[in-house]
């Protein structure tokens, strides 16, 4: 009698049922799902989980996961069942979806075969900044620290300070007069988002900042001015870059003017930006600007005649106001 596949016996009353035996005749595969995961546009550095990944918010570009059976075939990729998150099908790859990234949210797609299953969770970053130039530094960031007997304006009150210099000038009649400084202190805050990304996302995060200078001391062009945006990011001491609870993360900042001979202006505009593993993740810029003068005078108090920190940029000037 021939056996149709591994079927039962025509005759279970007569014949008794056989086992598939490879030898003779060859058993099906039973179909399975053995994995799900990120083929491209995420990665899990930084991430805690084993089935979670991260990526970076982005308008155009994707995530792709892809699902392996057994047998790895296309025959049994076409019985998968997707669920969740899935997203769209990548065409000539059955076993592959593609995941859009343009919306910051947690993707958990799913899928199913032959009564096995599985998932992951993709968290989709950004990030929204805020220039805080008032009130005083937040517990989390990294605080203005003072050093030595002068205060230099690095106590915790945030926005434009003055302080007495470490230099002075002497004025007619013997008088020596110290030098007063001007800083303009800010934290730059990012929101991280999706919210709880703290508890999953706990590395990989920084704080980037560029500057467009115009500089002069004494009337004089100063080694300060740039054409353009160059590079400024903070020191990493000033940097706290571990999500707190509250998704956020800092950057501590308070550029100063110094003294000339008789002047010194400073002027300054900032962006700032948040990447997560060298990609940018805050959409737009936090700008800020500083503007500082500084002139030679025998009162103290005259010698600060501009200081101002603040969101936002300025124009730059193109000629100096003091000689």
């Amino acid at each position: 009698m021939t056996l149709a596949g591994c079927s039962s016996p025509t005759d279970t009353a007569t014949e008794p049922a056989r086992e598939c035996d490879e030898a003779v005749q060859p058993c099906p595969h039973a179909e399975r799902l053995t994995n799900l995961t990120v083929l491209e546009g995420a990665r899990q550095d930084g991430v805690e989980g084993q089935d979670r990944w991260a990526t970076v918010k982005h308008a155009t570009e994707a995530v792709v996961i892809e699902a392996t059976t057994e047998p790895n075939t296309r025959q049994v990729w076409e019985h998968l069942r997707w669920s969740g998150d899935a997203g769209e099908a990548v065409s000539g790859h059955p076993n592959r979806r593609r995941l859009s990234r343009s919306n910051s949210t947690v993707l958990r797609p799913a899928v199913s075969l032959a009564g096995t299953s599985e998932s992951v969770e993709i968290w989709v970053l950004a990030a929204t900044i805020e220039i805080m130039s008032r009130g005083r530094v937040p517990p989390n960031a990294v605080p203005f620290h003072s050093y030595g007997p002068v205060d230099h304006g690095l106590g915790p009150d945030l926005g434009p300070v003055t302080y007495v210099g470490l230099t002075g000038n002497m004025y007619p009649g013997d008088r020596y007069v110290r030098n007063m400084g001007a800083r303009g202190k800010i934290v730059a805050v990012a929101t991280l988002t999706p919210y709880g990304v703290h508890n999953v996302v706990t590395s990989g995060w920084t704080f980037r900042r560029e500057r467009w200078t115009a500089q002069w001391a004494n009337g004089r062009p100063g080694n300060q001015t740039t054409t353009g945006w160059v590079d400024d990011s903070s020191l990493p001491a000033l940097l706290s870059l571990t999500p707190d609870a509250n998704d956020r993360i800092y950057d501590t900042d308070g550029p100063n003017i110094s003294w000339s001979t008789s002047s010194y202006e400073i002027y300054h505009n900032f962006r700032q930006r948040v990447e997560w593993h060298s990609e940018r993740c805050s959409a737009d810029y936090g700008p800020w600007y500083f503007r500082a003068r500084w002139r030679v005078h025998p009162t103290q108090s005259q010698q600060i005649i501009l200081n101002e920190v603040g969101s936002g940029q300025r124009p730059l000037p193109e000629n100096p106001a003091l000689r």
